[in-house]
């Protein structure tokens, strides 16, 4: 069985230094959109002091509460009503 995680993970280590993003102390939202993207963003950047908050982190093709399975508006918005983002730029 193919697994695609080690590679990839090898190959954006190539591209990205990703230490600095680790140690700035970030809280990142990442919206997997119930996807097979789904866990990347905890795994790339574990080990520091950034904090990865995920969700929709489930693969479902039904895609529930969506219209579109796409990163645009409406849905890039589903981020924007969770009650711990506190500056509202969406």
């Amino acid at each position: 069985m193919f697994d695609p995680v080690t590679p990839y993970e090898a190959h954006i280590n190539q591209l990205i230094d990703l230490q600095p993003i680790r140690d700035a102390g970030l809280t990142v939202m990442v919206d997997s959109m119930w996807g097979n993207g789904a866990g990347y963003f905890p795994r790339l950047l574990a080990g520091g002091k950034t904090k990865v908050v995920e969700i929709h982190n489930q693969r479902n093709p039904v895609f529930p509460e969506m219209k579109r399975p796409e990163p645009i508006r409406p849905t890039s918005t589903l981020a924007c009503r969770l009650p711990w983002i506190t500056t509202r730029t969406c």
